[in-house]
């Protein structure tokens, strides 16, 4: 999250029950050349500047109150402002905490890009017990899908990976069944049954090179294709009753 001047955030930071459990945030930045600060406001009251002044390129400040935070606003004070994220220290430890790092189009290449030596420094203090990769439908929907080229990104991909986790579980979980919708002209066409299960292969594929590639790093494969009932399960889905895709 890159911040422009006076750009904000807004954190809620209630459980489930709207009750306020949230005690600190340590807030996680990157520095540049610029100094660059912020406007806190814990819950309302008055703002607060606070500088971001890091080591290098890693930086890290908490948030307190005098209570349990509800709602906590950033403002962008000071250009340059460079987000990675939040940790949130609860008033009672919760017995497991589950993080969700997908967004739509995302792939496994970006494992490959990042600089694990300054990634890590963001997980050092709360290091994650397993580590889940759900990768593989937008990397097969590349034509062609270049398999050697796939065996490498993820190669380099989990190489980086278990520098910044040396010791957590780890599960490749790979793409389930995909179908493909033709145009009613192309239905009865002849060789049709091939391009129908082109994604099928592909995914099927993937799951064995992850299963393949996975095993150097200590990493568990799970296919979800072969769980929906293996290839040309998507077309099964689509034609129960009700539809399951």
């Amino acid at each position: 999250l890159q911040g422009e001047q006076d750009g904000w955030l807004w954190l809620d930071l209630r459980n489930e029950t709207g009750e306020a459990d949230v005690q600190s945030v340590d807030l996680y930045f990157r520095t540049t050349q610029a100094e660059g600060s912020i406007a806190v406001s814990i819950d309302g009251g008055p703002e607060g500047r606070v500088p971001l002044n890091g080591d290098g390129d890693f930086g890290m400040i908490t948030i307190s109150g005098s209570a349990a935070m509800s709602v906590l606003k950033l403002r962008v004070q000071q250009q340059p402002v460079t987000l990675h994220g939040f940790y949130l220290n609860h008033r009672e430890a919760p017995p497991a905490v589950l993080d969700a790092f997908g967004i739509p189009g995302a792939t496994m290449r970006s494992w490959q890009q990042i600089d694990a030596a300054n990634f890590s420094q963001y997980v050092r203090a709360h290091p994650y017990d397993m580590v889940m990769f759900e990768f593989g439908t937008n990397e097969g929907n590349a034509r062609p899908f270049d398999v050697a080229g796939y065996r490498r990104m993820l190669d380099a991909s989990l190489r980086n990976f278990r520098d910044v986790f040396p010791d957590a579980r780890c599960l490749l979980i790979a793409p389930g069944d995909r179908g493909v919708l033709l145009p009613k002209s192309r239905k009865k066409r002849k060789g049709d049954a091939r391009t129908l299960l082109r994604f099928s292969q592909i995914h099927d594929t993937i799951f064995q090179l992850q299963k393949e590639t996975g095993a150097r790093y200590a990493c568990d494969a799970w296919s979800m294709q072969a769980a929906m009932g293996g290839q040309g399960a998507a077309y099964r889905w689509l034609l129960a009753s009700p539809p399951l895709m």
